[in-house]
């Protein structure tokens, strides 16, 4: 019952949802593994020195 709640919630506001499997993040979302994540460890660096 709720998850039929969360759905009529998601069609509401024209919201997809998508389960993606495991292991797919460098397939699927590019930048999270190649941009974002450099930029997050020199912004991490940066922040504890």
């Amino acid at each position: 019952m709720a998850i039929d709640s969360i759905k009529c919630q998601f069609n509401e506001k024209n919201t997809d949802i998508a389960v993606i499997p495991g292991r797919l993040t460098s397939h699927l979302q590019p930048l999270d593994v190649s941009l974002n994540k450099s930029f997050k460890a020199k912004v991490h660096h940066a922040y504890n020195q």
